[in-house]
């Protein structure tokens, strides 16, 4: 049997995802320090922080039970 090499196409960028993306960076990156040294630190950022850091720790700890125990993502 002959085996024929796969010549890989080279992607094209889409070009308004990765603007939106590197824009929200730069937005993050600048306004978020600037906001906070602006108006400093309220309960509001902090129960942000801490919902938001609880379900991202929620989601990866699910994730990687249902990956190595479950092989659902196989």
């Amino acid at each position: 049997m002959e085996e024929r090499a796969i010549e890989a196409k080279p992607r094209r960028l889409n070009w308004t995802n990765m603007l939106f993306l590197l824009g929200t960076l730069a937005v993050a990156a600048v306004g978020t320090p600037w906001y906070l040294w602006k108006f400093g630190f309220g309960l509001p950022e902090w129960l942000t922080f801490f919902v938001l850091l609880i379900g991202t720790g929620l989601s990866v700890t699910a994730g990687y039970h249902r990956l190595f125990a479950h092989k659902t993502y196989q």
